[in-house]
């Protein structure tokens, strides 16, 4: 559990010992949550985030601007001297998986659904764990409907079903689609 002392954050164990001192101005994620994957958390120091480890250990300097845990991954963002915000994910070990070169990015098992900024569009697009491009950035919206399936939104507003190797089963004629149940989905057009 968190306790804090003297306005700084650690964490004790079930038995009420210490195992992370209150030296932290947070601990945890930046979205205000709590938890522990692959025996790391975020920490805050300087209004930045970093990686530890249960021992106390920091993974990675506090270098993020953001840290979020997501399927076995940690979704994380820089702010640029510029103050433009780059997402990108990284490992347990704080090893880079997805580079720093998306505006966001949200991980779907062994996909990542990433977007760019282009003018004042989001352009959207499928990835997988080694970055290669799957469904290219061109699309307002894309989301999973199944363990295996996306929903992709055109810019007229249209859905298509592609599978999670990018492969386009449906054309753009799809009005709205529901989450597969049983390997079924309803689907409106027109």
């Amino acid at each position: 559990t968190l306790f804090k002392e003297n306005g700084m954050v650690g964490i004790k164990n079930q038995a009420g010992q210490i195992i992370i001192p209150a030296a932290y101005e947070a601990l945890g994620w930046s979205n205000g949550s709590f938890s522990v994957t692959g025996r790391v958390t975020g920490y805050k120091l300087k209004g930045s985030w970093g990686v530890l480890n249960l021992n106390n250990e920091r993974i990675t300097p506090a270098q993020y601007f953001a840290l979020t845990p997501s399927d076995g991954l940690i979704v994380a963002s820089k702010r640029s001297a510029s103050f433009q915000v780059t997402t990108g994910c990284i490992d347990a070990e704080g090893k880079t998986v997805i580079p720093f070169a998306y505006t966001g990015i949200k991980v779907h098992s062994m996909r990542v659904v990433a977007f760019v900024r282009e003018g004042n569009l989001f352009k959207h697009g499928l990835i997988d764990l080694e970055n290669k491009i799957l469904i290219p950035f061109q699309f307002r919206n894309i989301y999973p409907i199944g363990s295996l399936r996306y929903a992709v939104e055109d810019f007229q507003g249209k859905t298509a079903l592609y599978s999670e190797s990018g492969k386009q089963i449906s054309g753009f004629t799809i009005d709205s689609i529901s989450q597969f149940s049983n390997n079924l989905a309803v689907i409106y057009e027109a």
